[in-house]
């Protein structure tokens, strides 16, 4: 069993732990190409952040912008090895 703080095989970093168990993961990244919905186009080239994971829902949040949640495509995206 897994416990929060530890890191996977895959590099994710387990931020929390719930029954079943159901582990919420994080792990850091770059943005390397920019974001494309409804016709509205964002510029996060370069942004780091976090992408977090749990059984059914992928998500990132963005070191400028720690209060919105965003999806990306995981090509959209660069893993930064060394946190």
């Amino acid at each position: 069993m897994r416990k929060v703080g530890d890191i996977t095989e895959g590099g994710w970093e387990i931020t929390k732990v719930e029954m079943r168990p159901i582990y919420t993961q994080r792990r850091k990244i770059r943005v390397v190409e920019d974001l494309i919905e409804s016709n509205v186009m964002e510029k996060f080239s370069g942004e780091t952040g976090w992408q977090y994971t749990n059984d059914c829902h992928d998500w990132v949040v963005l070191d400028k912008y720690p209060d919105k949640f965003y999806k990306f495509r995981y090509t959209e995206l660069e893993i930064i090895k060394n946190l």
